[in-house]
């Protein structure tokens, strides 16, 4: 039998097909997103404002005019424009309208630009 040519990258490993890379594209997407992660069940949503009674949005400070994200929310999963942050940690002001939620559920704010 003669040998057949082909233009297609051999499979170089042994972890399938999910382990060649031959066709692989060069975007990323990571579940680290390199700036704060703050999760607490002590935050809620009222108005323009994020408030966090344990106080721990400070690691927020520098965020004004960039943007963060929601998750674990009833309500508010998204992003939202930062546009003050309080020196004590305790708020988070966004340029966006919150649904009013109370406390009580696990919720995460990460860098928005993932």
């Amino acid at each position: 039998m003669e040998d057949e040519l082909s233009t297609r990258s051999p499979q170089t490993s042994n972890f399938g097909a999910a382990g060649n890379t031959s066709r692989a594209t060069s975007r990323t997407i990571s579940e680290d997103p390199g700036g704060p992660i703050y999760k607490a069940s002590t935050i809620s949503f009222s108005g323009t404002t994020i408030s966090d009674s344990a106080t721990g949005l400070a690691k927020f400070a520098s965020y004004v005019g960039n943007t963060i994200e929601v998750r674990g929310s009833a309500s508010n999963n998204r992003e939202y424009l930062v546009t003050a942050v309080a020196g004590d940690g305790s708020t988070i002001t966004v340029a966006q309208a919150l649904t009013t939620e109370a406390a009580g559920a696990l919720v995460t704010i990460l860098d928005g630009e993932c």
